[in-house]
């Protein structure tokens, strides 16, 4: 293979076509260069179902949010590995800084399992109290994400 489409970035509509082929029952649509993607996914046999949307243009990172149900918090906490965002919380799925995902690979392989790995520890830190993947550490101290 030409080793100039090795180094581009996958395009919106190769994107869209392998979430589709991926995740069959999803929804997606590419609107003025935006791509737009709809899934419920459920982390475990025992988790809710949560409709998850996507956002990626190739001007900037995936946003997923998580878009029902409604995520919530323990008492007194806030929500853990979130950017603040309106109508939902954006999720924090990697650090940006250790160029863990990049524009050449495909939303399908990387974001979308994320987004499950995610919303398991999610569930266990609304139990346990204690986030247990890996958090980055910046300074000495972990990143604050809300």
């Amino acid at each position: 293979m030409n080793r100039y489409f090795l180094n581009r970035p996958i395009s919106l509509p190769i994107q869209l076509c392998c979430l589709s082929e991926l995740y069959p029952e999803s929804k997606g649509n590419i609107i003025k260069n935006k791509l737009h993607w709809t899934y419920s996914l459920s982390p475990t046999d025992l988790s809710p179902i949560y409709k998850v949307k996507i956002e990626y243009s190739l001007r900037s990172s995936p946003e997923v949010f998580v878009v029902e149900p409604k995520l919530i918090t323990r008492e007194n906490e806030s929500l853990q590995h979130v950017y603040r965002s309106e109508p939902f919380p954006k999720l924090c799925l990697y650090f940006p800084g250790d160029n863990e995902w990049n524009k050449k690979m495909l939303l399908a392989h990387t974001i979308v399992p994320w987004t499950c790995e995610w919303l398991y520890f999610y569930e266990i830190w609304l139990i346990t109290g204690k986030w247990h993947a890996d958090e980055v550490v910046h300074d000495g101290a972990k990143l604050n994400y809300s």
